[in-house]
């Protein structure tokens, strides 16, 4: 991975460093380094004017005046371990004990490299520094570091105790050197400048004249290993310095571009057999296609094309710039699905979403451009409908902050302090264990050097209007594109967004336009999870603007399964069935997770829904309590509030959410709407809800009209008359939206009464009947099934036999045979069929035979 770890920093001179990589100096710009390099390339005597000579391309760095050191073993190994304490140094002064460790494990690597150990005085001293740097912690500063800094901190110490104690010899080195410094000596100790032995002339490398016959047939052997077996990661990394050799080499800066694109291959192909690209690998990726869109801007007569026949005219570019934009923002989101969204890492990598985005709209402007240039050009239109589609990806799952513009996505810090006190939690346990086991396992080592993002000297303007850019990304991508696919995809998306921002009516109308409820079920496994991602928001929105039938119908088929069933089917989690998934289908699921901070809380949606259930189930669970009449349950909400009240024997204070939603049904059911009020407001998870004031105030107003319904439903016939003025200060209601409620109950025939119109009083008509003889109806209409029954049972003889109502005896589980083509007749043996009117022939018993027996 020493490839992957060099960085290319444009300037005016360039040069090739032992390994192939080319280093760049600063320069203003890049245009001026690219005219620079190929008036250079003219000058040099017998250049080629397209090409320039293999060996003008080098550093004189490489030559050393013909000259170089000899050094014995010992002075190597010695200037290794300079090396690699000095690295150590630098970790211990930034107090990072994860590289500590890491780097530990080269220094120990590098003392014990050669035959014998040796224990020169700065060896040791930096030992007893580092001992002193270990020890000197105490339990105050341990407590107030983070809980994956003191992690590493117990890690390493442990490591420093079992070196100490497996190698007596090192410790005693220490020991006599703390106790006098300046008496310490080593036989095998050299100066820390060593002398120069012998010196002797190098002989000259033999270097390729490279031409551009050679170059073209060099690059077309290097693409016809990709794809083979034996194209394999070390390969990869040696093409790339091949690709960099020859950008190097070329003035002209069409190839260039052409070199880079093949560059951006071969640094995707990198990625063979992991999950995702390395973090620095997608950085060097992401600066290679920004220096090509710069290029390609600031040189509009360059023209880009994407068939090798098409490249061989003049400043044309071959290359796939929307493949690559598209891959790189595909290797992103799945860098995101497999990283822990509970470490550090995951906030790091979620900071790249902006400049993905940028690079996005860039090369978005890229193709307006050419579109200005060639309006009727089909490629062009559906470049720029797929790349709205990928920015919308970024863009239409956020809230809008105060000023129009784009929330910030940070994760829930609450949650990550929540999982560093349990680390700490777990941390004396973890030290025990692992010095149990005797040694820690090794966490692989990163990269040295870290390549830094590249920012597009034309930058796109910042979405100060997110709604509107939403919108206007939207029409393109349904206007332009034609892929059926994207279009509806589009279309959730645009959905989606309106539903997260309170405006129900125009998502919902959307949708139903669209017909896609009734198409779904046909779509693809990736636009079913968009589909349920938008139902649940649909339902959320409903909710907020006070809708709970709407909110109940949107999320009952989500969640009515379980939360390991909805995450199944939001993609925000991996359910595993036993018998069910195979490691394929479980990698396919793996792959089509969405990332952690775009998950909607399971929990929020299931509170939402018991509310929306208590709402609506409550008055009908009244209703149906002494009635005949049978409605269909609205929700599931009933199982939960039964089990929670007949199966418990005892119900102590509500310890969970969906606990407490039921306490708040009982007293909704006794037509207490104050307390079913009172035990909803305490509850943290309101605190979710964007605007929940706001939302409460309306849940309460629902609140109070369902405890009125839900009252008159139980106590109405315990009364005769009932004032209209006395209901509205019961439950805190205007006169006017009681007087509906009841009225609305009078005409849907819920409630038998009328009103009194001189004195504003509900006059109660025909009281409903009691409880008692609620259970006497229930038991008559039971016995006259039993009887019509035993009516039929009647008819049956003891043998094994039946007779009909025409006569036609058979045996029972014997079917009737007739013959082919005849006709069934009525009537027994022979008889005629019975007139209209007259009564059926039925044959008579026989007698039962006496049994000898």
């Amino acid at each position: 991975m020493e490839e992957e770890n060099q960085q290319v920093n444009w300037g005016e001179d360039s040069s090739i460093d032992e390994e192939g990589e080319v280093n760049w100096k600063e320069s203003p710009s890049h245009s001026d380094e690219e005219e620079g390099g190929a008036q250079e390339a003219e000058e040099d005597e017998g250049a080629n004017p397209y090409f320039m000579e293999g060996g003008k391309g080098e550093s004189s760095e490489d030559e050393d005046d013909g000259k170089r050191v000899i050094r014995t073993a010992k002075e190597k190994r010695f200037q290794e371990m300079k090396k690699a304490i000095a690295k150590l140094s630098a970790a211990m002064k930034n107090n990072d004990w994860r590289l500590i460790e890491i780097e530990w494990d080269g220094v120990l690597k590098v003392s014990t490299k050669g035959p014998g150990k040796v224990f020169p005085k700065f060896y040791v001293s930096f030992l007893l520094e580092l001992d002193n740097k270990i020890n000197e912690m105490t339990k105050e500063t341990l407590k107030a570091m983070k809980a994956k800094k003191a992690h590493f901190y117990n890690r390493m110490k442990l490591h420093w105790k079992k070196f100490l104690k497996e190698d007596k010899e090192t410790e005693d080195k220490i020991a006599q050197y703390k106790a006098n410094p300046d008496a310490y000596e080593d036989k095998s100790e050299l100066p820390d400048e060593p002398e120069e032995k012998k010196e002797e002339p190098a002989g000259e490398e033999k270097k390729e004249d490279w031409t551009p016959e050679k170059i073209e047939k060099k690059i077309k052997e290097l693409l016809k290993e990709r794809g083979t077996k034996h194209y394999v990661t070390g390969q990869v990394h040696s093409h790339i310095k091949t690709f960099r050799l020859f950008l190097s080499l070329t003035p002209d800066l069409a190839r260039q571009l052409a070199y880079r694109f093949l560059i951006v291959n071969a640094l995707f192909d990198t990625n063979q057999g992991a999950t995702h690209l390395v973090i620095n690998t997608w950085k060097k990726i992401y600066n290679e296609l920004v220096i090509i869109l710069d290029a390609l801007f600031e040189n509009p007569h360059l023209k880009l094309v994407e068939n090798v026949e098409e490249s061989a005219a003049e400043n044309t570019v071959c290359g796939h710039l929307l493949f690559s934009v598209e891959r790189l923002h595909d290797e992103y989101i799945r860098s995101l699905q497999n990283i822990d969204p509970q470490t550090p890492d995951y906030l790091q990598r979620l900071a790249h979403e902006n400049d993905m985005l940028i690079l996005l709209q860039y090369t978005s402007k890229y193709y307006e451009t050419l579109r200005a240039t060639t309006p009727n050009d089909p490629r062009t239109i559906n470049s720029i409908a797929e790349l709205s589609a990928r920015q919308l990806d970024y863009l239409y799952y956020k809230h809008e902050a105060k000023g129009g513009g784009v929330e910030v996505v940070t994760l829930d810090q609450h949650n990550v302090e929540e999982v560093e006190e349990e680390v700490k939690e777990v941390e004396v346990k973890e030290a025990e264990s692992l010095e149990e086991e005797g040694e820690g396992k090794e966490e692989p080592k990163e990269e040295e050097i870290i390549a830094e993002l590249i920012s597009p000297r034309k930058l796109p303007p910042p979405v100060t209007n997110l709604r509107e850019t939403v919108s206007q990304l939207a029409n393109l991508g349904n206007k332009h594109s034609e892929n059926l696919l994207l279009k509806r995809r589009v279309m959730l998306q645009h959905v989606y967004h309106l539903a997260l921002h309170d405006q129900y009516g125009a998502a919902r109308d959307m949708l139903l336009m669209a017909h896609l409820p009734e198409q779904i079920h046909k779509a693809q496994v990736n636009e079913q999870i968009l589909y349920n991602r938008v139902m649940v928001q649909l339902g959320m929105a409903a909710f907020r603007a006070g809708k709970i039938e709407d909110a109940n119908a949107c999320l009952q088929d989500i969640i009515q399964a379980g939360k390991d069933k909805a995450k199944e089917l939001l993609a925000q989690g991996i359910t595993r069935y036993q018998g069910e998934k195979n490691i394929e289908q479980e990698k396919q699921e793996r792959s089509r997770q969405i990332p952690y901070h775009m998950h909607i809380n399971l929990d929020l949606i299931e509170f939402v829904l018991l509310v929306c259930g208590m709402l609506l189930e409550i008055p009908v669970i009244a209703q149906m309590r002494f009635r005949e009449t049978k409605r269909k349950v609205l929700s599931n909400f009933k199982k939960s509030y039964d089990f929670y009240n007949d199966r418990q024997f005892f119900t102590g204070p509500p310890e969970s959410t969906k606990e407490a939603v039921i306490v708040a049904a009982k007293g909704l059911e006794r037509g207490d709407w104050r307390s079913c009020r009172d035990t909803l407001r305490g509850l943290e998870i309101w605190r979710l809800i964007p605007n929940h004031l706001v939302v409460f105030e309306k849940i309460t107003s629902l609140m109070q009209e369902q405890g009125l319904r839900t009252y008159l439903f139980t106590f109405a016939q315990h009364y005769d008359t009932i004032h209209i003025s006395h209901l509205a200060k019961m439950f805190e209601l205007e006169e006017n939206t009681a007087h509906a409620l009841v009225s609305n109950m009078m005409m849907s025939a819920e409630l038998q009464a009328s009103f009194d119109q001189l004195s504003g009083a509900i006059v109660i008509e025909a009281p409903e009947v009691s409880p008692l003889q609620h259970l006497a109806l229930n038991f008559a209409e039971k016995a006259n099934v039993l009887l019509e029954n035993a009516e039929v049972v009647d008819q049956r003889s003891a043998h094994g036999r039946w007779v009909d109502q025409q006569g036609q005896g058979q045996r029972m589980g014997q079917k009737q045979q007739y013959p082919r083509g005849a006709v069934q007749i009525s009537g027994g043996q022979g008889k005629p069929s019975n007139k209209p009117g007259e009564k059926p022939f039925v044959r008579k018993k026989q007698p039962k035979r006496p049994n000898n027996k």
